[in-house]
């Protein structure tokens, strides 16, 4: 069910207050909540290590969201966007917590099915109404094909398969990964820009992703 609403969440994110600003809330948001639940669990500060691994990937996230070419979106009603925007990445960071129980001892694909087919009852309630319905040209069927195989079969398999061995603080900060890798793939494949700001961010994320395997781990609170 949360995978489902944090899904639709993320959407209405979008469509009120544009791409750019969604994107970094909900993603930014989830890191931070993970790490502030892990610490209330064992009920001490995170290290300083793990605060500046954190503020870290969030600036760089900040910089490629705000800075690049791509992003661009209108904000027609901002105030429900950034709610529903927070909401998403509250959500992502819950689901990632329970998730990671789970994961360790089901089976990835199993797990993947089950929450996709929970969300997809959870949410066909409220889609229905809205005009829901199956689209209407070959193209946009190989597309839905395609973002059900690869971006949510393969994806989501890949995430539980590391929430084995990855604690869900570490892996809040490693999903920070999915707006650089989009915006390195609209620079080369679509010829799209992205400033020396938006650079910056990238390097300022890699930095933080290098130090999560440099220094070594805490243990995952939040599992207990």
């Amino acid at each position: 069910a949360g995978l489902g609403v944090y899904q639709a969440l993320y959407f209405v994110g979008v469509e009120n207050v544009g791409v750019s600003v969604s994107t970094l809330i909900s993603l930014a948001v989830a890191p931070v909540a993970l790490t502030i639940a892990s610490a209330l669990s064992a009920r001490r500060r995170p290290s300083l290590a793990a605060l500046a691994t954190l503020a870290c990937a969030v600036g760089g996230l900040t910089l490629i969201s705000l800075t690049s070419s791509a992003s661009s979106g209108s904000a027609p009603h901002p105030v429900l966007g950034i709610l529903a925007s927070l909401g998403s990445g509250i959500g992502y960071a819950a689901t990632t917590v329970l998730n990671r129980r789970l994961s360790a001892d089901g089976d990835p694909l199993l797990l993947t099915a089950a929450t996709s087919g929970i969300g997809a009852v959870v949410l066909l309630p409220l889609a229905l109404p809205l005009g829901m319905g199956p689209p209407s040209d070959a193209v946009a069927n190989g597309w839905l094909l395609y973002i059900g195989i690869v971006s949510t079969v393969i994806a989501y398999g890949l995430f539980y398969t590391g929430l084995r061995s990855t604690s869900s603080e570490v892996t809040g900060v490693l999903t920070l990964l999915e707006p650089l890798a989009a915006t390195v793939l609209a620079v080369l494949l679509l010829g799209e820009s992205l400033t020396l700001l938006g650079w910056f961010g990238a390097f300022l994320l890699l930095v933080a992703i290098a130090v999560l395997y440099v220094r070594r781990p805490e243990p995952d609170a939040t599992a207990l």
